[in-house]
């Protein structure tokens, strides 16, 4: 699933961006080499990147 449009970023790359040492949605997209655009999905892509924590610190 796409979480920002405008950079065409999807779901499973921003998960992998915690494996890498995202904690932010502003992590993420500087590990995919990306800045927000228009920044509408940022509190989404918080979410998933948060997401991952929980599971990670699960495993």
């Amino acid at each position: 699933m796409y979480v920002c449009i405008c950079n065409a970023v999807r779901e499973m790359e921003l998960r992998e961006t915690v494996q890498k040492g995202a904690r932010s949605a502003e992590d993420g997209y500087a590990h995919l080499g990306i800045d927000f655009a228009c920044a509408q999905c940022r509190d989404h892509a918080q979410f998933v990147i948060d997401d991952e924590l929980l599971k990670s610190a699960a495993n």
